[in-house]
């Protein structure tokens, strides 16, 4: 929990406005994926239930797992969040709503100040069959805060001046030795 308020303040880049808020939208969107049918004033404003199926879905064994590993962390943390709201503070979220699977945050976040590389594609799910939704190209910066799944991390992406640029899932195997400076 101290890493997650660490990186809060610190290093977790431009998306995550509180731990609580990135873990509501990851375990909401997932089941909303799966066709769940939002009653809340948030969960209406947020999330499409045009196609929804009703309050009991069906998981696949990746969702039940994602949304088993969220709420683990919401208990820990203590999350509350305002579903009377009609909006939320993420500054990813037009990039988490692209996504076909959803990132869950990272106790250990770690960030690459300055990519030396060329350009990196980022996808909207695990898989580099999925569609592509971004890039960093050198001189950005790069943050890990989300855990790994499946061979990739989701990573958002800003610009030399820390403004928002990209997000999406990066494959495992990123070169931290072609950045200016690591972050922890």
């Amino acid at each position: 929990m101290i890493r997650i308020l660490f990186c809060l303040l610190l290093l977790c880049g431009p998306a995550l406005a509180t731990p609580c808020t990135d873990l509501w939208f990851s375990r909401n969107q997932t089941i909303n994926q799966a066709g769940y049918c939002f009653g809340s004033n948030l969960g209406q404003a947020l999330f499409d239930n045009a196609d929804c199926t009703g309050k009991n879905v069906s998981l696949s064994p990746a969702q039940s797992r994602i949304v088993a590993q969220i709420k683990a962390i919401e208990k820990t943390v203590g999350c509350k969040i305002d579903t009377k709201s009609r909006r939320i503070e993420l500054d990813d979220l037009t990039i988490r709503q692209q996504l076909t699977i959803q990132p869950v945050l990272d106790e250990f976040p770690s960030g690459c100040v300055g990519w030396t590389g060329g350009q990196v594609l980022l996808y909207a799910g695990t898989s580099n069959a999925t569609r592509v939704i971004g890039s960093a190209q050198a001189g950005d910066n790069i943050y890990f805060s989300h855990t790994p799944q499946d061979g990739y991390r989701y990573v958002t992406v800003t610009s030399s001046t820390y403004a928002l640029k990209s997000g999406g899932w990066l494959r495992d195997g990123f070169y931290h030795s072609m950045c200016t400076q690591n972050l922890p």
